[in-house]
């Protein structure tokens, strides 16, 4: 573990427990936002926009966009899963003494941070048709990941190698569904 992660970490989570209205925020964030949102999106992008759409063929792109959109977030999701076995570094709480854990009862690996990939996977994968819509998302994302640190849950490397993966995938998929 570097000394920046581990400085970084401690400035974040060092908040925790200090200021209770800020500590019921982020966990309302990293608890109970994160699915509303993602859910709220993604009920926008499958559901919303191809039933709303103007034309067949208008409708017919707006569905391959929705294709694309669960086809970058699933593919996110598993190779997040497959580098937690795979590297296998444990949550701060459970090596580091001293901090502040919000969240006590996650389970699994830290690293990378499926929140922090999800959320920015799926604010790059709507950025691409929906350019606002996508830097609110971005927003959030940078919220989410900070909260990850506050609640003791997550280094920053986690969340910033979380957050990287979210865009590259994305990336990549939306690079795949254009050719």
């Amino acid at each position: 573990m570097t000394d920046f992660n581990l400085l970084f970490f401690n400035f974040i989570n060092s908040g925790a427990r200090y200021y209770p209205r800020l500590d019921q925020l982020l966990l309302f964030v990293t608890s109970y936002l994160t699915t509303f949102v993602v859910m709220l999106v993604a009920l926008y992008v499958l559901f919303w926009l191809p039933w709303h759409s103007q034309g067949l063929s208008h409708r017919l792109q707006t569905l391959r966009d929705s294709f694309e959109f669960i086809v970058a977030l699933v593919s996110t999701w598993f190779i997040v899963q497959l580098l937690k076995v795979l590297v296998a570094i444990p949550r701060p709480f459970m090596t580091l003494h001293d901090i502040n854990v919000l969240l006590p009862g996650q389970t699994g690996y830290s690293f990378p941070s499926g929140h922090a990939a999800t959320t920015v996977a799926l604010a790059t994968i709507v950025y691409v048709k929906h350019k606002q819509l996508g830097v609110l998302l971005y927003c959030f994302a940078v919220v989410v990941s900070i909260s990850r640190i506050y609640t003791g849950v997550h280094y920053p490397y986690d969340v910033l190698i979380g957050a990287v993966l979210g865009f590259a995938v994305s990336s990549l998929i939306h690079l795949l569904f254009i050719k």
